[in-house]
């Protein structure tokens, strides 16, 4: 409890404070661009993206009109952080399957990876899989997996980013918006899976890059 009028502050550091003209690259860049890096060797990672309705989240993450156009249809300085890391996991593992003026930039060999991509909408206790034909209800699992309950969604399998592009547009149109959106969370998943040669019988290792939005809807 505080009495009336009684203001608290409180101290925050940050490591990089974007201005009102950083780019989109700039943006993936700073915040990023490590993460991805790091899930390229091995390390699980995530972003959270926080801020009430209209503070950028969206845009930060999807860019220019990803809502309402063709995403490879946008200028690529217009993309956002979701379509660049797309872009660098693809180049960097798999670059014969960029698709576009984009697969004459190469990149180093295929190295046995696969790229999957998840994007689940929490609203309350209900999640949503974006990615099924007009979204799905998801279960949450209470076993089966070390580390507790945990949910299943689809994972869909990265090859191009036209891939890419139409999974993105699958799981926005099918964000729920209006009434619900303030109160709604929104979890993107890359998982990257290489193969080893020890892991012939297992079936290799993983790691994973979540883009979690929340706090206001927007994002």
């Amino acid at each position: 409890m505080r009495a009336a009028g009684q203001v608290t502050t409180r101290q925050l550091d940050f490591e990089k404070v974007l201005n009102a003209h950083a780019t989109h690259e700039d943006t993936y860049a700073a915040v990023l661009d490590p993460l991805v890096v790091g899930t390229a060797h091995g390390v699980n990672c995530a972003l959270l993206c926080v801020g009430a309705v209209g503070t950028g989240k969206s845009y930060a993450l999807y860019g220019d009109g990803a809502y309402s156009k063709d995403l490879l249809a946008i200028p690529r300085e217009q993309w956002g952080l979701v379509m660049r890391a797309a872009e660098h996991l693809l180049r960097t593992h798999a670059p014969a399957t960029l698709s576009g003026p984009l697969a004459a930039a190469g990149g180093l060999e295929g190295d046995g990876s696969s790229l999957h991509i998840s994007y689940v909408q929490v609203d309350g206790d209900e999640c949503t899989d974006l990615l099924e034909v007009g979204g799905a209800p998801l279960e949450l699992h209470l076993a089966g997996l070390e580390g507790g309950p945990h949910l299943a969604p689809t994972q869909l399998r990265l090859r191009t980013l036209d891939d890419a592009a139409r999974a993105l547009k699958m799981g926005l149109r099918n964000r729920a918006r209006g009434l619900l959106a303030p109160r709604s969370h929104t979890i993107l998943t890359f998982t990257l899976r290489r193969l080893l040669p020890e892991d012939t019988v297992s079936g290799g290792h993983g790691s994973t890059a979540s883009v979690g939005s929340g706090g206001g809807g927007g994002g």
